[in-house]
């Protein structure tokens, strides 16, 4: 099992996967800092219209998540279930935890 904070580098960096929850609904939300704890990124997204399965969760995977979110998918800590989710004009990622 996943424990939290986990630490991972990225481009040169020491930054660590917060997981918490989003307070409308509870979902699953991941931010990543840096060592003094200020934001780096939000990995994920909250789209309460999105159904979800238990342990499940919206990856922002555009924009300025796009590298960060291809360098997390190849540490191991997630499954990605193959289920994508379109919002505007950008499609995102469902994930959950590996077990």
């Amino acid at each position: 099992m996943i424990k939290f904070p986990h630490a991972f580098n990225f481009n040169g960096e020491r930054l660590f996967i917060n997981k918490t929850q989003y307070g409308e609904g509870g979902r699953t939300a991941l931010q990543i800092t840096d060592a003094e704890g200020t934001p780096y990124a939000t990995l994920t997204v909250n789209i309460p219209d999105i159904q979800l399965r238990p342990g499940e969760f919206l990856i922002k995977t555009w924009s300025e998540n796009k590298y960060i979110a291809e360098h997390i998918r190849r540490l191991g800590l997630f499954t990605d279930t193959n289920k994508r989710f379109k919002t505007g004009f950008v499609v995102g990622e469902i994930w959950e935890l590996r077990t």
